[in-house]
């Protein structure tokens, strides 16, 4: 049932009149088959991001962006809000030792892509601060590239004042209160983060047509 209002809910913006007497005629699947093919129709995906700001990439389910640039050692947070991309946040990051993108365990670089948060872990080695935000490396991409490693968290500053390290192991670290502000300010599963070597390119809406 639910299936079949998000299906006719669509009808009323797309095709409404063609569609309702596609389903009244030859059913549901007929119905999805016409979407399907709608939405591999350029003009249908040109209209539909005329007024979406894409710079940092097109997300249907994310309200926040995590921005990370690894050589200018920066962290800088969006919201998506009315379908334009805003800075609400920049930090100073410290992240892996190594330069490039990560492909072996213990290479002590910070992975390059897309990824999800997780989960939140709390109750760490004083050394990673308050907590750690867990992210999706390896994600689905990089097991296709085989690469390899594991436990690439956002994570703080060591609680005892204890001197901190210049970089990371492949984690993304940064100054503790600056942590639980970012934390506060997300929601882990509206959220996703970008990591890259060099300035970040902004995207252009043809690479999505």
């Amino acid at each position: 049932m639910n299936k079949i209002i998000i299906l006719l809910a669509m009808v009323i913006n797309i095709f409404a009149n063609d569609l309702v007497d596609l389903y009244r005629l030859q059913g549901l699947n007929a119905v999805e088959k016409k979407l399907e093919e709608s939405l591999k129709d350029k003009e249908y995906w040109n209209n539909y991001l005329e007024n979406k700001n894409v710079d940092l990439g097109y997300y249907e389910t994310k309200k926040f962006v995590i921005l990370t640039h690894k050589m200018k050692s920066e962290l800088a947070l969006y919201e998506i809000n009315n379908n334009q991309t805003n800075l609400i946040a920049r930090n100073s990051v410290i992240v892996g030792e190594k330069e490039g993108d990560k492909y072996l365990e213990g290479d002590k670089k910070t992975p390059e892509g897309v990824y999800e948060l997780t989960g939140k872990k709390t109750e760490l080695d004083q050394f990673y601060g308050p907590f750690a935000l867990v992210t999706s490396y390896p994600n689905t991409f990089d097991k296709a590239l085989d690469k390899k490693g594991h436990g690439i968290w956002i994570h703080g500053m060591p609680l005892e004042n204890e001197e901190r390290e210049k970089y990371t192991r492949g984690c993304i670290a940064l100054d503790n209160p600056e942590l639980e502000k970012l934390e506060e300010k997300i929601d882990l599963e509206n959220a996703i983060l970008l990591t890259s070597n060099d300035e970040f390119e902004k995207q252009k809406k043809k690479r999505y047509l």
